[in-house]
């Protein structure tokens, strides 16, 4: 087995960045390997590095797992068409830079009705949950329970490991609306059902994780 191969297959911890590097082997086998990790490490960062590959490369296998990965990194459909990607990632970076920076404002607002938009804008950019996660994560401190609702769906369509904590938590919440809502969107963020009991979804995902 390569040493390669060794490396990859303990993808925890792993950094994104020289694995990017990889991508430009001529051995098509590690580039296949490569977007597999990439796809595991699940971070929107490494989306230009694919579609680059997916603009160049003439291998069928290469091909089908970059589009593979890029699919679960962002979420989206959008086929082997390198253009219809590159002109999907120069719009979601151009959001990231212009248009998150004001919804950042919008949520310190605590005014309901922007928070309410701002949060739902998130929820449409899911490719960059990793990074928004922790800033929904923040809005469900509010006292308001129309408002932690909104959050708590959108932690359901962000599904990460932190978003998914957080629900957990919202489980003990002292409002019944909150608890339901928590409920229904973990069910939805990893189709499982453990019930409402808090301790359930903890054994599942914290303690054996």
């Amino acid at each position: 087995e390569k040493p390669l191969f060794r490396l990859l297959a303990d993808r925890e911890g792993l950094d994104a960045d020289p694995i990017e590097e990889l991508l430009h082997s001529d051995d098509q086998s590690v580039a296949i390997e490569c977007t597999r990790t990439l796809r595991a490490l699940d971070d929107v960062s490494s989306a230009d590095g694919l579609i680059a590959l997916l603009e160049r490369t003439q291998h069928a296998g290469v091909l089908r797992s970059t589009v593979e990965a890029l699919e679960r990194i962002t979420g989206e459909r959008l086929g082997a068409n390198p253009r219809l990607w590159r002109a999907w990632h120069m719009e979601t970076v151009r959001w990231k830079d212009t248009e998150l920076p004001r919804i950042r404002q919008e949520l310190e607002t605590g005014q309901r009705q922007r928070v309410n938009r701002a949060l739902l804008e998130i929820a449409r950019q899911r490719a960059h949950r990793h990074g928004t996660g922790p800033i929904v994560i923040k809005a469900t401190r509010t006292k308001d329970v129309a408002t932690l609702e909104t959050a708590i769906a959108v932690l359901g369509q962000l599904a990460t490991r932190q978003t998914v904590l957080r629900l957990i938590q919202l489980l003990g919440h002292d409002d019944e609306r909150v608890q339901r809502a928590a409920y229904r969107s973990l069910r939805f963020a990893t189709g499982r059902d453990l019930g409402g009991d808090a301790d359930a979804w903890r054994e599942e995902f914290i303690t054996n994780r």
